[in-house]
């Protein structure tokens, strides 16, 4: 049997709620395989118990990055305490939306909030990636070649989420907490992540995100968008802010929390935000390099 869910839980768009059910789900199978322990056949070692050990971290590390997240766009932590506390007693969200085009565009509403943090996430990183190379040492240099392949997988992204927007004709009151618009919500979102990274971590990021993968999913995607559901004509099509516009925000939401030496953090911020780069095309020039790379993994999903 499933209990009710509160009022405001049901009053939150689906595409937040989506966030809620991984988390609860996300416990459930934490839950499970803790309780399910591991198997010790004669002569296994040690080799069962660390397998066992490393799929319940990536859980817990899975389920933290969305927690994350939830934080950012301003869901309160009490609703995903309780959504991680209903999973870890062995409650299931009910992910089987009805069938039909409400659920099809829904799934197409969840894609835009996605692409759109993450394009948040990547310029909040980058932002913290320039300021630290100011404020803090040592720090890992990127390879040339990496820091215009991160730029081209934001531009790829940014597309591919105003191209599903405008398929599926997304009202502004349906765009309501996609991305920040105030330097409050800009301050939310890097106390829930870029505040809460050493400068390891802000590297491994910075690098994940610098994967070509993201770009050649992304074009895949983008280029196939033909579909336009239920466009409502009348409205004024959603314009999501540039990945300029959105690094321009973190650095003044950086900068409105200055840390010590005000000076070296404006000095900082000035360095975070480079000559205004063209998102609209994804023609910018790569710097010899590496080759591409060959690996499989293309799925532009993985978010840190």
């Amino acid at each position: 049997m499933t209990e009710p869910q509160s009022p405001l839980v049901q009053r939150r768009p689906v595409w937040q709620q989506r966030l809620l059910d991984r988390i609860q789900d996300l416990s459930d199978d934490r839950a499970r395989l803790l309780r399910e322990g591991y198997d010790t056949p004669p002569g296994a070692g040690e080799l069962s118990m660390l397998a066992w050990r490393t799929q319940l971290l990536q859980l817990a590390a899975d389920r933290s990055e969305i927690e994350a997240r939830a934080f950012a766009i301003g869901i309160p932590p009490a609703e995903v305490g309780a959504a991680r506390a209903a999973g870890s007693r062995g409650r299931r969200a009910d992910l089987n939306p009805e069938p039909g085009a409400d659920a099809l565009r829904e799934h197409m509403m969840g894609w835009v909030a996605s692409d759109v943090w993450q394009i948040q996430h990547m310029a909040g990183i980058d932002v913290a990636h320039r300021m630290r190379a100011v404020t803090d040492a040592p720090r890992f240099e990127p390879e040339p070649w990496m820091v215009a392949q991160f730029e081209r997988n934001l531009s790829a992204l940014w597309i591919r989420a105003g191209n599903v927007a405008d398929a599926i004709g997304l009202t502004v009151d349906e765009s309501a907490g996609m991305w920040a618009r105030t330097g409050r919500d800009w301050q939310r979102i890097l106390d829930a992540t870029t505040h809460t990274y050493d400068n390891e971590a802000v590297e491994e990021r910075w690098r994940v995100y610098a994967r070509p993968g993201i770009e050649t999913s992304v074009i895949r995607d983008a280029t196939a968008i033909t579909l336009r559901l239920d466009v409502a004509l009348f409205e004024q099509p959603v314009r999501i802010p540039t990945p300029h516009a959105m690094k321009t925000a973190a650095a003044a939401a950086f900068l409105s929390r200055p840390a010590t030496g005000t000076d070296t953090v404006a000095n900082a911020v000035d360095r975070a935000l480079p000559t205004e780069a063209d998102h609209t095309h994804w023609n910018t020039p790569t710097p010899t390099g590496p080759p591409p790379h060959s690996s499989h993994n293309l799925d532009a999903g993985t978010q840190l």
